[in-house]
């Protein structure tokens, strides 16, 4: 018994051998400091201003096509987004789609169309739009 005693010491001696502290000449572990070059993501502006032409045309069989004109009226090109919601009461979730355009040069403009969107049918959602210009 005492032997076996003796091994059963030795093999957790000689487990635990290896979960030793770290030699003095390995180096510590280095956490990454954030760079100066990261990009921010861009900022959003309200850009409601810019759209015209908006529309929402419901089809027979309940899906939905939006359609607009985005105008960039900053002085410097721009990218824009554009989401079109569609929703409604008698909906258990809103039905949503977002696009996003290439930078629109200042003054110039951009003509878009959203389709596929879904809604029910029997239902009476109405369709939103929100456009923003990225910063």
């Amino acid at each position: 018994m005492r032997r076996w005693a003796q091994l059963v010491v030795l093999s957790v001696a000689a487990a635990t051998s290896g979960c030793a502290a770290p030699a003095a000449d390995v180096a510590p572990a280095v956490t990454p400091t954030p760079s100066a070059q990261q990009v921010a993501p861009p900022r959003r502006v309200d850009a409601a201003a810019d759209l015209s032409n908006f529309g929402c045309l419901r089809r027979r069989d309940g899906r939905w096509r939006a359609s607009g004109t985005i105008t960039n009226s900053a002085h410097r090109p721009a990218a824009y987004t554009v989401k079109v919601v569609i929703a409604g009461a008698a909906m258990s979730s809103a039905e949503g789609k977002q696009r996003t355009f290439r930078p629109v040069q200042p003054g110039a403009t951009k003509a878009f169309v959203i389709k596929g969107l879904r809604a029910p049918v029997g239902t009476a959602p109405t369709c939103s739009v929100q456009v923003a210009r990225l910063r």
